[in-house]
C-alpha cells in the first residue's frame, strides 16, 4: 500500500489496533469532546487503542482514495471510448454485408478499445474502483460485535449496547 506521500506500507490493508501510522503528513484532529461517548469504558488505554483504531481505519481509507479515483478516471475514459467506437462500428453499412471478424478488423479503433476494456475487467478494475468501500463494508461487518460501525471515510460510530428490555427480549 502506497499513501500519498509515496510511503509504502508493510502493514495488511485490514486495520488492527496499535498499529503505527504509516502518513505522517496525516493530520487527525481529536477533541476532549469525543471523549464522553467512550467514557463508560473501562480505562483511558481502551479510549486511546479505540482512538488509535479510528486513525489507523481513517488512514487506510484514505490512502486508497487517490488510487481508487484514478482507476475510476481510467475506466470513464475507456467507456466513453468503446461507446464512441461502438457507434461507429454499428452506424458503418458495410457491418452488415461483411462477416464479424472482417468487421471487427474494418474498424481497429473498435476492438483495440474493447480488447482493453475487457482486459481491465480481467485485471480487477471493478474492484479497484471501490476499494475503499469494500474496506469499510468489511470494517462494518466486524464492528457490528462490538457495537460499533463506522463511516465511509473510516469514522467510528459508537452504538449504545441495547438492554434485554429494548432488543425485545425479556
Amino acid at each position: 500500500m502506497v499513501c500519498r506521500t509515496g510511503q509504502h506500507s508493510t502493514a495488511p490493508l485490514l486495520p488492527i489496533v496499535g498499529l503505527s501510522i504509516l502518513c505522517d503528513h496525516l493530520v487527525f484532529q481529536w477533541s476532549t469532546a469525543r471523549l464522553p461517548e467512550i467514557a463508560d469504558m473501562k480505562s483511558v488505554e481502551q479510549a486511546e487503542d479505540l482512538m488509535a483504531f479510528e486513525r489507523r481505519l481513517t488512514e487506510s481509507i484514505s490512502c486508497l482514495q487517490p488510487a481508487a479515483n484514478r482507476w475510476r478516471m481510467i475506466l470513464l475514459v475507456v467507456s466513453v471510448l468503446l461507446a464512441a467506437g461502438a457507434w461507429s462500428w454499428l452506424n458503418d453499412p458495410n457491418t452488415q454485408k461483411v462477416s464479424f471478424y472482417l468487421s471487427l478488423w474494418n474498424h481497429p479503433f473498435f476492438t483495440i478499445v474493447c480488447i482493453t476494456f475487457i482486459a481491465l475487467f480481467f485485471a480487477g478494475i471493478h474492484r479497484r474502483v471501490v476499494a475503499p468501500s469494500i474496506i469499510a463494508d468489511r470494517c462494518r461487518t466486524v464492528l457490528t460485535e462490538y457495537n460499533m460501525s463506522c463511516e465511509d471515510t473510516g469514522k467510528l460510530i459508537l452504538k449504545r449496547k441495547q438492554s434485554d428490555s429494548e432488543s425485545g427480549l425479556h
